[in-house]
């Protein structure tokens, strides 16, 4: 018997245990939440509670990857200038982001 098939039989045996029943579900947790978002299958979620603002990591297409913030201007006079965009160190972004993903959040305790 191949060793492979061993780890998978010990594997199998084991979805008993509730400890790893729990760590296979925050691994996945963990690998959906991190995962890159294509803009065209959505984008990050504008409201009141982040005024509308979220900072995000992201992927351009040029392959460069940084952090900047999508945003509305609520306070923009005119229509065109209140759509949704990206924001480099508060500087409107025309580089073509491509994915985009969450920053993860800071360390616990005092930092």
């Amino acid at each position: 018997m191949s060793d492979n098939l061993k780890t998978l039989q010990l594997i199998a045996k084991s979805m008993d245990n509730p400890v790893i029943k729990w760590a296979a579900a925050e691994i996945a947790r963990l690998r959906e939440e991190r995962r890159w978002v294509s803009v065209e299958d959505r984008l990050p979620e504008l409201n009141k509670a982040n005024h509308f603002q979220v900072r995000c990591l992201v992927c351009c297409k040029s392959g460069g990857v940084c952090e900047m913030t999508y945003e509305i201007n609520t306070y923009a006079k005119q229509e065109r200038n209140k759509q949704p965009r990206w924001k480099w160190q508060g500087l409107i972004d025309r580089s073509e982001v491509t994915h985009w993903q969450p920053l993860p959040p800071g360390p616990e305790g005092d930092g």
